[in-house]
Order: structure tokens, then C-alpha cells, then sequence
């Protein structure tokens, strides 16, 4: 959010693109950390806003198991794909929502959130790309989310993810 002060944990050049529109300006820095102030150089773009909107409805809906809300932020088109390094597993939005109503929440098994927005990247008024992080422990999951937005507003058309174990 524009604005505002995070802390990146790895080098970044003194001015580093954070995606599309943004700067970041370095205003504290220490060997293994560095704080940074977000601001968008005079341009407003609302569109981040309610791409962060999905996504905090997209991490209810994994967090909960909540289908209806899955069906708010994907779109009726879209894919799923993941890898196991050999093979590429391609699932339709109906066999993902299967998966996901067949197991239990991670909210009824009592598990602590795990929610990040990794970035977010604008290509254009209506494309975007986001990296976010989540979990349901033991998993841990990397997602890549394509969206675009329609005239129902924003929605993920593919995700491909990362899924690591961690006992």
C-alpha cells in the first residue's frame, strides 16, 4: 500500500522497482534488513486496492474452505497447475473446488494463519500478476496468481503453486 513501511529482508539496489508504478525509497538500512518507504511517484492506480481486496478473499476463502467465496475471485475459465519436477498437473476450476471442499479447513483443524502478499505487478489496466504465500501446515504453499479484471471486477484466471513440507 502506498505509504506504507515494510521491511525487506534481502540487498535491493537503492531505488528498486516493488512493481508496476512503485517505487521504493530506502529510508533505514542495516546488513540484513532494510526498511522501505512505498509511494507510486504521483500516480494513483485504485485497481491495487481491489486486486488486494481479492486476494484477502482468496485467503478467507483457502483459510475457510469457503467455495462461494472461490467462486467470487475465480474466474468461471480458470486453471490450476502444479509440478512435482517431472509432470505438470492441470486441474479445472470444478476439479480444484472438489479438492477443496473435500478436505478439511485449515480454520476447523484449529491452524494458525499464514496469509502474505509476496507483490503484486500491473501490466496493463486490466492484467495483473501476484505472488502470495499461504498455508494449510504441514504444507506450505507459493502461488502464482494471474488475474484479470472483467466486468465483474477482478478475477484469478490461472494459478500455478509451489507446495513445500515442513514437519
Amino acid at each position: 500500500r502506498v505509504g506504507a513501511k515494510v521491511e525487506i529482508a534481502y540487498s535491493v539496489p537503492k531505488t528498486k522497482r516493488m512493481c508496476a508504478g512503485l517505487q521504493g525509497k530506502v529510508i533505514a538500512s542495516t546488513t540484513q534488513t532494510m526498511t522501505v518507504e512505498l509511494s507510486n511517484n504521483g500516480l494513483a492506480d485504485a485497481s491495487i486496492d481491489e486486486i488486494t481486496a481479492l486476494l484477502g478473499e482468496y485467503f478467507d476463502g483457502l483459510y475457510d474452505g469457503d467455495l462461494g467465496k472461490f467462486g467470487r475471485v475465480f474466474h468461471p475459465d480458470s486453471r490450476l497447475y502444479s509440478t512435482d519436477g517431472t509432470s505438470i498437473t492441470d486441474m479445472s476450476r470444478a476439479q480444484y473446488f472438489e479438492l477443496i471442499g473435500g478436505r478439511d479447513s485449515a480454520r476447523s483443524q484449529g491452524l494458525k494463519r499464514h496469509d502474505r502478499i509476496v507483490s503484486i505487478h500491473k501490466s496493463g489496466p486490466d492484467t495483473a500478476h501476484a505472488v502470495v504465500n499461504c498455508a494449510i501446515p504441514p504444507r506450505y504453499f507459493t502461488d502464482y496468481l494471474t488475474l484479470m479484471r472483467t466486468s465483474e471486477g477482478w478475477r484469478i484466471i490461472s494459478k500455478s503453486y509451489h507446495t513445500d513440507v515442513h514437519e
